[in-house]
């Protein structure tokens, strides 16, 4: 996952949050028109996503950096330090590039979700379908011990992109509707 935050700058977030708007908006008014094939390419690529984010967490580095720790509030911690001495500007970039990476990671799973139902899923059920996929997550990483560090601000930053993730959709979704001239494309989340 490092090698992904290398890049991130706010270029590339809003570039990453509009191409997911645009695929949605074009999924949504799909969904119209071939609604059982757009639910199963909704389901495929809910799935692709799934194997990706445990790829991306749950892949050792070799190091072993972690020993089984769960962190709580480091990247705050570090932010928040008075001393500059210490903590150094890329270190401040790397972290917040972090949390931006985690938040992204989380964006899609309510698109794919909204998708991928026959109804419309609700808000509370997204948010925790996000929120125990990302304590999931971290237990695993828990569990890893040595090469992996569990840290609950993930699990924060995971589920606020969750929650972006559902803005995404909603507008999304009202974007297809007025583009479509109809009122029937679901509006879960």
């Amino acid at each position: 996952m490092w090698r992904i935050v290398l890049h991130l700058t706010p270029l590339t977030t809003v570039l990453v949050l509009a191409a997911l708007f645009l695929g949605s908006v074009g999924a949504h008014r799909a969904s119209e028109l071939r609604p059982r094939l757009m639910r199963r390419a909704a389901w495929t690529a809910l799935t692709a996503w799934g194997l990706l984010v445990c790829a991306a967490t749950l892949a050792g580095d070799g190091s072993e950096a972690g020993s089984g720790l769960v962190w709580w509030g480091q990247g705050v911690e570090t932010l928040l330090n008075d001393s500059q001495d210490q903590v150094s500007e890329n270190e401040r970039s790397m972290i917040i590039r972090q949390w931006t990476a985690n938040c992204l990671m989380f964006v899609p799973l309510p698109l794919l979700l909204s998708l991928s139902a026959r109804r419309s899923v609700s808000v509370v059920r997204t948010m925790v379908v996000g929120l125990g996929a990302s304590v999931m997550i971290e237990a695993l990483q828990w569990l890893q011990g040595a090469s992996r560090v569990a840290d609950l601000e993930d699990v924060f930053f995971n589920t606020l992109g969750c929650a972006v993730g559902i803005g995404v959709n909603v507008l999304a979704v009202r974007t297809a509707r007025r583009g479509s001239g109809r009122a029937s494309v679901r509006s879960g989340p």
